[in-house]
């Protein structure tokens, strides 16, 4: 990988399991690690049929607090300034939901078993949200037709070990089918990680993620 990084979340659609703990057993009087003052999200892309049109407001931030916070959202990895370049700051009121569009300039890059070069693709795209006070974050995608709801762990949640589960490949279409395959994405904080891949099942090429 071009850009490996060292410490790693992983999103997508896909079920994921941390296989370094990170979070405790309410069993135990502590709670499940859910809150935080920084985490980076990312959208994974929306495959979709020429008749499925999103929704107003198709990419959403959800961000609350038990308390005021002040929040800051940025996209410091965004490596051109097209418009999607992000750099705000928000007022979170106590148990209320703060809102945020995200542009769909930010969603990954698609994978195309036509064109091998895209099928994995290393972008700029994480998402930053700091906050003064501790936080939850949530990202929604909503199309019609698709659509799904994330919860995230905070940066301080995160692991150095993953399974990934992903969900079965689907595919639609009268005369030629549309393939949409299961998707990872994995996100970082630092810069010059190794990140070792190991899956169990063919995955499409790339440059930087070579068929196996």
């Amino acid at each position: 990988m071009k850009n490996p990084y060292r410490l790693l979340a992983l999103l997508g659609l896909c079920l994921v399991v941390c296989v370094t703990v990170a979070h405790a057993d309410d069993r135990h009087g502590t709670m499940v690690v859910s809150e935080g003052t920084r985490f980076v999200v990312a959208f994974p892309q929306v495959w979709v049929s020429a008749a499925e049109e999103p929704l107003p407001n198709p990419m959403i931030l959800f961000i609350s607090s038990p308390m005021k916070s002040v929040v800051r959202v940025r996209t410091s990895a965004v490596k051109n300034d097209l418009g999607n370049r992000i750099d705000k700051t928000y007022t979170v009121n106590p148990n209320q939901v703060l809102k945020v569009s995200i542009p769909r300039s930010l969603m990954m890059p698609s994978s195309d078993t036509n064109e091998a070069t895209t099928s994995c693709v290393i972008q700029g795209y994480g998402i930053e949200i700091t906050s003064n006070t501790p936080i939850s974050v949530s990202t929604y995608q909503a199309w019609h037709g698709n659509g799904e709801l994330t919860h995230h762990l905070p940066v301080a949640a995160w692991g150095t070990k993953y399974s990934a589960m992903c969900f079965y490949n689907d595919a639609f279409g009268k005369t030629t089918l549309q393939h949409r395959p299961g998707q990872i994405i994995v996100i970082a904080q630092h810069d010059s990680t190794l990140v070792n891949f190991t899956p169990t099942w063919d995955t499409e090429s790339g440059p930087d993620c070579p068929s196996v």
